[in-house]
């Protein structure tokens, strides 16, 4: 019963986690912007403990969002995500 309940609420987080992504789609600009990291950086938290790390480029025509990682916890997120020179 307790992998049942496990697998239900992983289900849950990543279903939760997409939406808060599709969120993203629709208002890109609407997150904490970072640019001492990597130009276009932008990141938003998901549930408290999981950063959202995406990228906006409109140089296009349309508005392109690439997430560039989903992290936890303790993670070292802003050392994974600084732009080498």
């Amino acid at each position: 019963m307790g992998d049942a309940v496990g697998s239900r609420d992983a289900e849950r987080f990543i279903h939760n986690l997409l939406d808060h992504i599709d969120r993203i789609l629709m208002f890109p600009r609407a997150g904490r912007p970072r640019p001492d990291l990597r130009p276009g950086l932008r990141t938003t938290t998901h549930q408290k403990g999981t950063l959202i790390a995406y990228v906006v480029d409109d140089s296009r025509t349309d508005t392109l969002v690439t997430v560039l990682g989903v992290f936890h916890g303790g993670q070292d997120w802003e050392t994974a995500l600084r732009e080498e020179d």
